[in-house]
């Protein structure tokens, strides 16, 4: 069975990639059973993209967060195609089910307190990006200038925060122009 979110349909179909066609469309969240065993697919708004969806394994206390919630690795270079508040409280409502095991798309498992941490960087971002905009600065000494100190230790983040932060930069634009 091919199950699509009802957002993610159009897009993929639109651009002519070659996929299947979806069996089912849901829309915020659809239960079934894999191998005897029950899976809940749901969706927790835009984020990562515009169809943002983790599957929550109950019996086993497992949440698979793919490309939406890292484990000790801040998100990938420069958050192209997210929506950045989104993609906060689309955390929140995954730190609101009870479960153990979070297993990222990326890199190793982690706990549900790594999902929690992992929220905690870009609400940080999110909150200094603006602050370094309204001093006027380009963005090349944002870049140079935004250190937060809880994620240091992550993986990827000397690497990724300057491009995380021009990601973010552009999010604060965009939604002031209301997109």
């Amino acid at each position: 069975m091919i199950i699509f979110h009802e957002r993610a349909g159009a897009v993929i179909i639109g651009e002519n990639r070659r996929t299947a066609v979806p069996e089912v469309v849901f829309s915020d969240r659809m239960a079934v059973e894999l191998g005897g065993r029950r899976v809940e697919l749901i969706h927790v708004g835009r984020g990562h993209s515009e169809n943002t969806l983790l599957m929550f394994f109950p019996s086993e206390r497992a949440i698979c967060a793919v490309d939406f919630i890292s484990v000790k690795r801040i998100p990938y270079r420069d958050l192209g195609g997210a929506w950045f508040q989104d993609w906060i409280d689309g955390i929140r409502r995954v730190e609101a089910i009870d479960f153990d095991i979070l297993v990222p798309g990326h890199g190793a498992p982690g706990t549900k307190a790594d999902a929690a941490d992992h929220r905690r960087y870009p609400e940080a971002l999110y909150e200094a990006a603006p602050d370094a905009m309204r001093s006027g600065l380009p963005l090349e000494e944002m870049q140079a200038s935004i250190r937060l100190d809880q994620p240091s230790h992550f993986g990827r983040y000397a690497e990724w925060l300057p491009l995380n932060t021009q990601g973010v930069c552009r999010q604060v634009v965009l939604h002031r122009r209301g997109g």
